[in-house]
């Protein structure tokens, strides 16, 4: 195999890894996996750790807030998934590499806002609250769900 295509092979794996690992883990999740703002976590929230009217007006604001300053990353990253495609059949080794810095920014940028807005969350809960999350939160399995074995 020549350098080339050995170079080509090795930037396609980066992409798919780094693709995939900020398509798992980005704000976009939770509309697929119950991420932070996904379907329904703020009513399991509600229900699983007993919150007051407050605490739960306090997190729907900042689960929408989260979501509202993520937006825009949101939208770059489905454009960005689009651009990634197009480079199977007219592969370019610097635009792929452009593309991957930014797919990087753009997950650290998303993984910083859901972890501060989980300290946000936990910060506003008592402490049977937060021994009740972190039991639910160690109850998950890798794809961000209770694993069925522990129900």
């Amino acid at each position: 195999m020549n350098r080339t295509k050995v170079v080509r092979a090795s930037l396609l794996a980066l992409l798919v890894t780094v693709t995939g690992t900020a398509y798992a883990v980005g704000p976009w999740a939770g509309d697929r996996m119950g991420g932070l703002d996904g379907p329904g976590k703020l009513h399991q929230l509600v229900v699983r750790l007993d919150l007051s009217e407050q605490q739960e007006r306090e997190i729907a604001d900042i689960f929408h807030a989260t979501r509202d300053t993520t937006l825009a990353d949101r939208r770059r990253m489905k454009d960005l998934r689009a651009e990634l495609l197009e480079q199977r059949t007219a592969f370019d080794a610097g635009k792929a590499q452009s593309l991957a810095d930014e797919i990087g920014q753009i997950t650290a940028r998303t993984v910083y806002a859901m972890t501060s807005a989980h300290a946000e969350v936990y910060a506003r809960l008592n402490e049977d609250q937060r021994l009740a999350l972190d039991d639910m939160t160690a109850r998950r399995g890798p794809a961000g769900r209770e694993s069925r074995r522990d129900k």
